[in-house]
């Protein structure tokens, strides 16, 4: 069995890495984990979005549908309702 002694240790913990670098490994993990965060919540307002703005639709004695509400817009989300 064969004993390695570093007698220079302080020279693999930099900051910038080394052999010690667990602390880039948990920096990447932070900066993944807000990109995730920020993933979910873009995903979020975008089903929300696709789900207000589906068209409401009523189904007639055929089987056929008709449409009761048309799709919207982005643009009538700042249109003023009467």
């Amino acid at each position: 069995m064969v004993i390695i002694h570093f007698q220079n240790v302080n020279q693999f913990k930099k900051r910038s890495g080394g052999s010690f670098g667990k602390q880039n490994i948990s920096q990447n993990k932070n900066i993944y984990m807000k990109y995730v965060a920020l993933l979910m919540i873009v995903t979020g307002l975008w089903i929300a979005y696709e789900i207000w703005r589906a068209p409401l639709l009523e189904e007639t004695e055929n089987g056929n549908y008709k449409t009761k509400r048309p799709t919207k817009k982005l643009s009538d989300l700042w249109r003023k309702r009467n």
